[in-house]
């Protein structure tokens, strides 16, 4: 997958649903856009916005694992 003007808003809206089944694609997209930031590329509003839900996202996955044996 590669960057493109709807990467932040799609990152936005697929960790807003918060399902499972979408976690390798929030995590792809996020990383996505982490490397553009760390190569200096700018990075728009969505794509801020969709970085924050997603770090969300991971936060309460985690804290999930921590509470609920799988």
């Amino acid at each position: 997958m590669i960057y493109d003007q709807t990467t932040g808003a799609r990152l936005r809206n697929i960790a807003f649903q918060r399902r499972p089944e979408d976690w390798d694609e929030v995590i792809e997209l996020l990383s996505i856009l982490q490397e553009r930031k760390i190569n200096g590329n700018p990075l728009s509003g969505d794509d801020y916005e969709g970085i924050d839900i997603a770090q969300a996202y991971i936060r309460e996955v985690q804290q999930l694992k921590k509470t609920v044996p799988i």
